[in-house]
């Protein structure tokens, strides 16, 4: 799955094509990954997909699928909607990375899957009270740089001359209201691990489809945190 999200984001086949891959993690011993393995979300801006679109994610066994065409609402819903759950805090800490090539990028998703799978694991040493954490790529391809070009230009400084990036989502869901104020420097501080033992072992590296500009800005725009708390 590491390796075709790599190649989807580089080659971004169609414009109304969209992916958002979901590696969740959850307590005693990570047993939600273990049993449900991640979900993974498609998108496609019409009522068929051409052939082609998807193939490489297709040809990965799942144990369900849903897809097929539905509304808008219909799709937000299957994803959960976006009113809160109520009784718990959530944060979610959304950090860029270039994307690098295939064999790199594939190694760095690893790495960041066993980040958040030994951090799930070792949360129940902690009076956290984490119930699920875990990270989605979501791509940022040229495609959307020149989009955005198209229309006049972004806000975040999107070049398509920069290459392909991806937002990492880091998110973490609790039930105990202790946790409000200690969780998100939590997230914080294991999104740091990632940045940091990125920029050690890639830092410098190219981005698919870079034609020029400043790496180092590539990798270090948009960091966002949310923190949210709904304790009933």
């Amino acid at each position: 799955m590491f390796t075709a999200i790599s190649n989807f984001v580089r080659d971004y086949p169609d414009a109304k094509a969209a992916v958002i891959p979901t590696f969740q993690f959850g307590l005693p011993a990570n047993l939600l990954n273990l049993v449900g393995g991640p979900l993974f979300f498609f998108f496609y801006d019409g009522p068929t997909p051409p052939a082609g679109v998807f193939d490489e994610f297709d040809a990965i066994p799942s144990l369900s699928d849903s897809t097929g065409t539905m509304s808008y609402y219909e799709l937000t819903q299957m994803a959960g909607g976006a009113a809160p759950i109520p009784g718990f805090g959530a944060s979610f800490r959304e950090d860029t990375y270039p994307n690098l090539p295939t064999p790199n990028m594939t190694d760095f998703y690893g790495i960041v899957w066993d980040k958040m799978n030994s951090e799930s694991f070792k949360n129940s040493l902690r009076p956290l009270d984490v119930q699920i954490m875990g990270f989605d790529p979501q791509p940022v391809s040229v495609r959307i740089a020149r989009a955005s070009n198209a229309q006049g230009g972004n806000a975040l400084g999107l070049d398509p001359n920069n290459g392909d990036r991806i937002w990492i989502e880091n998110n973490f869901l609790w039930l105990n209201s202790n946790c409000d104020e200690k969780c998100p420097s939590f997230s914080q501080s294991v999104s740091d691990d990632i940045k940091a033992t990125q920029k050690q072992t890639y830092g410098g590296m190219k981005p698919t489809n870079y034609q020029s500009g400043d790496v180092s800005f590539i990798k270090s725009v948009v960091p966002i945190s949310v923190f949210m708390s709904d304790q009933n």
